[in-house]
């Protein structure tokens, strides 16, 4: 009985000490950040005078998750006072209208970063135009994610971004062709607007899209060596077949799996 009450009593003591203020979180070290501020960090963690024992990795992280840029959290703790949070935020990926009318800046996951003069200010930053998603709108509120109907247009330009297009003229320094626009179509199918140009690029679905660059790069290069002087559509439904419309006459093209 002597032993069992003395466990007890040890055991008691060691919860007591280790939820006690003496052992409380009391710094919160902040990583990472760069369009979030850290006070912002500190306060959506909910840390502050927590008992270190108590802090949760995974509870922490997912409120610091529900902030707009937040991509990548790891929450550690440091004893017998200390939490650093380190943070890995979002990236620029493209821009689009909302649903109110200022533009938004998203992510490659489409989530939206900011709206309004806070995505104006990021656009002025960045060093090349972003891309504009056309057909969707998103939520006028930074956090939100955009509705399924982005998920081809986001899925298209990723894989353009993957790999960059060939450049735009058989000249040396000629800049490579940029994506200007995705957009999406009441059938649901996805059209990339291309600089410099205008050349357009007609892809139907996301279905075969390796083939379907293969042969847009493959169209592409073949261009460069007579640039448009006007309106160009490329029609890479088919991958095997791409049709090139330049004006009002339609062709044939040559592609690499066609030789």
């Amino acid at each position: 009985m002597v032993a069992v009450l003395g466990a007890v009593t040890v055991g008691v003591g060691v919860w007591i000490g280790l939820h006690s203020s003496v052992l409380a979180v009391r710094r919160v070290v902040v990583r990472g950040t760069g369009h979030t501020d850290q006070a912002s960090v500190v306060a959506a963690a909910q840390l502050d005078r927590r008992p270190m024992i108590d802090v949760d990795s995974a509870s922490t992280r997912r409120r610091l998750m529900a902030l707009p840029w937040v991509g990548q959290v790891r929450v550690r703790r440091h004893w017998p006072t200390t939490v650093t949070i380190d943070i890995v935020e979002r990236v620029p990926f493209a821009q689009t209208a909302t649903i109110a009318g200022p533009a938004a800046v998203v992510d490659a996951d489409g989530r939206v970063l900011a709206v309004g003069g806070d995505a104006a200010r990021i656009l002025d930053a960045e060093r090349g135009p972003l891309p504009s998603l056309a057909g969707v709108l998103s939520v006028a509120v930074a956090g939100a994610t955009l509705p399924p109907s982005a998920a081809s247009l986001l899925l298209v330009l990723k894989a353009l971004e993957a790999s960059p297009l060939p450049p735009s003229a058989n000249r040396a320094g000629a800049a490579p062709f940029t994506v200007a626009t995705v957009a999406r179509g009441a059938d649901g199918s996805v059209r990339v607007s291309l600089v410099p140009g205008p050349v357009s690029a007609d892809f139907g679905g996301t279905d075969e899209l390796d083939a379907k660059l293969a042969a847009l790069r493959s169209v592409l290069t073949q261009l460069a060596g007579a640039p448009p002087t006007g309106p160009t559509t490329l029609d890479v439904r088919v991958a095997a077949a791409p049709v090139l419309t330049d004006g009002k006459k339609d062709s044939s093209v040559s592609t690499t799996q066609r030789g």
